[in-house]
């Protein structure tokens, strides 16, 4: 008897140690009403940390946050400027943890948190987002993009350390049927950063 309460302990313990270290995704823990985004705003940025925003953790418990999200949040913007794509999310700075195996954000019981979102300019022919643009997030990415953005989610979560920035800015307007050279008149993008652009397109 004695010996099957210990191991209704050990499991008990064991199972609520590995629910405290879950780490989920955003739009899941959104949609679950568990956490709120508010106050996006754009930094003048076109493409990387660009997106700023807060995140509210409305449960009693601390909820860890893959930085990669699962789907990419299409940010609608309130004004004339650029549609946003955020394919990560980091606290303010662009902060994180890891635990060896996953990269996450920790939000703590009932708190606010500032973050940042990595994201990626849908519009070549607007303007850059700045702090007077005001983000919602949209139903769903243009269709025509979802594959090129889950090729650029499996690059960066198998290659975190890559610089991908260029890269996938590029893909995400030439699958759009914008040129190269006219991306170039705009936008810094080298010849490597073309070939993984376009590699990402196949």
């Amino acid at each position: 008897m004695f010996r099957m309460i210990l191991s209704l302990l050990l499991w008990s313990f064991g199972a609520s140690a590995f629910a405290q270290e879950a780490v989920t995704d955003l739009l899941d823990e959104i949609n679950a009403r568990r956490i709120q985004l508010s106050s996006m705003a754009g930094n003048g940025s076109s493409s990387g940390t660009a997106v700023t925003g807060y995140l509210t953790n409305e449960t009693a418990a601390a909820i860890r946050l893959n930085i990669n999200l699962s789907r990419p949040l299409f940010l609608v913007n309130s004004g004339p400027s650029q549609n946003m794509i955020a394919t990560q999310v980091l606290l303010g700075g662009g902060r994180y943890s890891s635990d060896g195996r996953r990269s996450f954000i920790t939000l703590p019981p009932r708190g606010r948190a500032a973050v940042v979102f990595v994201a990626y300019c849908a519009d070549f022919d607007k303007d850059n987002p700045d702090v007077s643009d005001r983000f919602s997030v949209g139903s769903s990415v243009p269709p025509r993009l979802i594959p090129v953005m889950d090729k650029i989610r499996a690059y960066v979560v198998a290659n975190p350390k890559a610089e991908v920035i260029a890269a996938a800015q590029a893909a995400i307007w030439l699958a759009q049927g914008v040129s190269i050279g006219r991306i170039r008149e705009r936008f810094p993008v080298s010849p490597a950063d073309e070939q993984l652009a376009r590699s990402f397109l196949r």
